[in-house]
């Protein structure tokens, strides 16, 4: 083994090249590293949040939607028993007019029947009259069976 100068001179060069790279080159190679490492554990950072944000925000939709269904099902069932109500209303309002009609067409039959019942009543006491007064000329004073067929009249009508 040969030791010269050229080996001192070569360890010398080779010293002074590292310590100029380690003082001028590695700090910008450095901060260059540490810039990297920043910006890495920034957006891990900033997905982690983004990652709890979206399941927050999951959370909160599902939250909205629970809640949505609720509040659907409470209107349902308010409709539906809006629905019944209106239904049994119609139908009590049906039943009332149909008694009212029932009650005014039986009125009705009741005053048409009255009014016959007279119409007839007239017409049979003028057959009546007409009858009598043909049977009576022939036997009885025509005055004093006139007042007397008269007062049985009224008397049948009253």
């Amino acid at each position: 083994m040969n030791i010269n100068v050229t080996l001192f001179i070569q360890v010398f060069v080779f010293l002074a090249l590292v310590v100029a790279i380690m003082k001028y080159a590695w700090p910008q190679f450095e901060e260059a590293l540490n810039e990297r490492a920043d910006k890495i554990s920034k957006g891990l950072a900033d997905a982690e949040r983004a990652a709890y944000k979206l399941k927050q925000a999951d959370e909160e939709v599902e939250k909205i939607i629970k809640q949505c269904k609720q509040e659907a099902k409470v209107m349902l069932d308010k409709a539906r028993l809006n629905a019944g109500n209106i239904i049994d209303d119609a139908k009590q309002n049906a039943t009332k007019r149909a008694e009212q009609m029932i009650e005014e067409a039986t009125f009705e039959i009741e005053v048409q029947k009255n009014i016959a019942k007279e119409a007839l009543m007239k017409e049979i006491s003028e057959y009546s009259m007409q009858i009598v007064n043909k049977v009576l000329v022939k036997h009885v004073n025509t005055k004093i069976s006139d007042s007397m067929i008269r007062k049985s009249i009224e008397e049948e009508m009253a």
